[in-house]
C-alpha cells in the first residue's frame, strides 16, 4: 500500500501506470465522497463542496497527473497560491489554524479545515506563523491501494469531456428527495408541492455527471413495513438569467410531472415560462417503475449548487 511515510516522487510513475490500468473513475468518485475522508468538506466540484481547498472542477484537465498524485501523498510539497495555512496563537493561549481570508485592520478571519469561519480580534492575536497544507499528510493511509488508484483515476478525469465535466450547471447535482407513500398520497400532495411540508425531505447529491442511481433513490425513500411507495418527489433550485421559456428533461423517463415554485403542474415534455431569478423546481416521478438511473437537466437555466 502507498502511504505518506513510504512515498517518494519516484513512485509517481508506477502509481500513474497502475491508475490508468486498474483505476475506476466511477468508484473513485464514491471514494472521494466518503465522509471519513472529508474531501468534499474542503474542495468543490461544479460548485458542490467547500472552499477551504482549491477548486477541483477542472483539476484533471489543468494539472499534470504526477502533480495530482504528489498532492495526495505529500500535500505540503507544492501548496497552491492562496492556500497556505497560518497558525495563530491568541493572547489567552489558544492555537488556531486555517486559511486566511478577508482579514482587515480590526480582525483576522480564518477558515479552518472543517470550513468553519473563525474571527479573531487583532488585539487578541499574540503570534502568527506560516503553516502547512490543511490536508493531512497521511489522509490516504486509511484506504486500500485500489481505493487510491480509483480516486486518482477520478481526479484525473475531472474537467475533461464526458461524465466528469462539471464546468456547466446544466444538470441538478444538489437536491432533496421525499417519499410519497400511499398513506401520504391519500391525504393529498398539496403541502408537498407548496413547500409547507418540511418534515421528511432528505438531502441528495447526484454524481458529477448529474446521474442519480435507482439504488440511491430506493435507499432514501424506503417506506416503513406494510406501507407502499407511490411517488418520489425531487426538489432543486434553479436560476434564470432573464425571462425565458425553459425545458426540462429527465433522462430515462418519458413521463413525469413538474412544478415551478409550487404552481401549474406541467408534463416534463412541455416547457415553462420563467421570470428572472431563483426558482424551486419540483419533479414527481412514479416510484413503482424506476429506471437504473435518472439525470435532471436543462440547457435553459442554471442549477444552483448550494
Amino acid at each position: 500500500t502507498n502511504t505518506a511515510s513510504n512515498w517518494t516522487p519516484e513512485r509517481a510513475r508506477e502509481i500513474r501506470r497502475l491508475a490508468e490500468i486498474k483505476g475506476d473513475a466511477a468508484q473513485g468518485e464514491m471514494v472521494y465522497r466518503r465522509s471519513s475522508l472529508q474531501c468534499a468538506v474542503c474542495h468543490a466540484i461544479g460548485g458542490v463542496g467547500g472552499k477551504v481547498g482549491p477548486d477541483m472542477t477542472s483539476l484533471g484537465a489543468s494539472a499534470p497527473v504526477d502533480y495530482i498524485i504528489e498532492s495526495l501523498f505529500d500535500p505540503d510539497a507544492k501548496i497552491k497560491e492562496n492556500y497556505h495555512s497560518v497558525t495563530v496563537l491568541t493572547e489567552d493561549g489558544q492555537v488556531v489554524s486555517g486559511i486566511e481570508t478577508g482579514s482587515n485592520d480590526e480582525e483576522m478571519v480564518l477558515i479552518d479545515a472543517s470550513g468553519k469561519t473563525i474571527r479573531i480580534p487583532e488585539a487578541e492575536v499574540a503570534q502568527v506563523k506560516p503553516g502547512k497544507s490543511l490536508m493531512p499528510a497521511a489522509l490516504l493511509d486509511r484506504v486500500s491501494e485500489q481505493d487510491q488508484l480509483d480516486l486518482i483515476r477520478f481526479l484525473t478525469r475531472l474537467g475533461k469531456p464526458g461524465d466528469y465535466d462539471a464546468s456547466r450547471q446544466t444538470v441538478a447535482r444538489v437536491l432533496e428527495v421525499f417519499a410519497g407513500t400511499h398513506r401520504i398520497e391519500q391525504l393529498g400532495n398539496q403541502s408537498i408541492i407548496s413547500g409547507e411540508r418540511t418534515q421528511g425531505w432528505k438531502p441528495l447529491q447526484a454524481r458529477v455527471s448529474g446521474k442519480i442511481e435507482r439504488e440511491t433513490l430506493e435507499k432514501l425513500t424506503a417506506p416503513p413495513r406494510n406501507i407502499s411507495l407511490v411517488n418520489i418527489y425531487l426538489r432543486t433550485q434553479i436560476e434564470a438569467g432573464s425571462e425565458t421559456s425553459a425545458s426540462f428533461h429527465v433522462d430515462s423517463l418519458d413521463q413525469a410531472t413538474y412544478w415551478i415554485d409550487g404552481q401549474n403542474p406541467t408534463s416534463i415534455d412541455k416547457p415553462a415560462t420563467l421570470t428572472p431569478g431563483r426558482h424551486t423546481l419540483l419533479i414527481r416521478i412514479d416510484a413503482r417503475d424506476l429506471p437504473e438511473s435518472i439525470t435532471i437537466r436543462s440547457e435553459d437555466v442554471s442549477f444552483v449548487a448550494k
